[in-house]
């Protein structure tokens, strides 16, 4: 009797076919952070909840909450925000990135709408967590064309992000330095 059981039982085994597929997507192991480049600042929200490393000839001048960021003068303008999850309105269900970047004025820097200009949109996957990266350009009256790429990332405690500007038109890849800082952000 147990030898046929166990063809019986070897039999079903057998027959039932390859494991389930699971219903949900694993989470994207996250790349490792890249080392801190010579010089570059290491710059913490006043609260500790939000980490910036930002290149060594930007004045950070607001770290209440967010951190800001600037350069001005000889060198390229270029303007940093970033701000953690709980200093953000998240967004809705609706919403698209987009939207509600927009809506938040993220995408022009508080200064306007993009209105009909298009919006690049890509995932991007960083260390701080899976992301949205968003590029604009929009009018900004005399001082002509400014851009805007804004990092939308995803954290165990909602969205934070990462928004840099520049003059001119959307770079098509991030430039270095942008690169570096969106690798280099950290939210606790």
């Amino acid at each position: 009797m147990r030898v046929g059981a166990l063809i019986v039982l070897a039999g079903l085994v057998a027959c039932a076919g390859p494991p389930p597929t699971p219903t949900t997507t694993p989470e994207p192991e996250l790349p490792l952070r890249p080392a801190v480049p010579p010089l570059w600042r290491n710059v913490r929200s006043d609260a500790g909840e939000l980490q910036l490393v930002v290149p060594p000839d930007l004045i950070v001048f607001h770290t209440s909450g967010s951190i800001h960021a600037m350069r001005d003068g000889d060198a390229e303008v270029l303007t940093v925000a970033a701000v953690s999850p709980g200093q953000l309105v998240q967004p809705r269900g609706d919403q698209t990135a987009a939207e509600w970047a927009d809506d938040g004025g993220w995408l022009t820097a508080g200064q306007g709408s993009v209105g009909d200009a298009p919006v690049r949109s890509r995932e991007v996957l960083l260390p701080a967590g899976p992301a949205i990266e968003l590029t604009t350009a929009y009018e900004l009256g005399e001082a002509g064309t400014r851009w805007t790429m804004l990092y939308l990332i995803r954290t165990a405690n909602g969205y934070g992000l990462l928004q840099v500007g520049g003059p001119g038109q959307p770079p098509d890849e991030p430039p270095d330095e942008v690169r570096l800082m969106r690798e280099l952000i950290a939210f606790d």
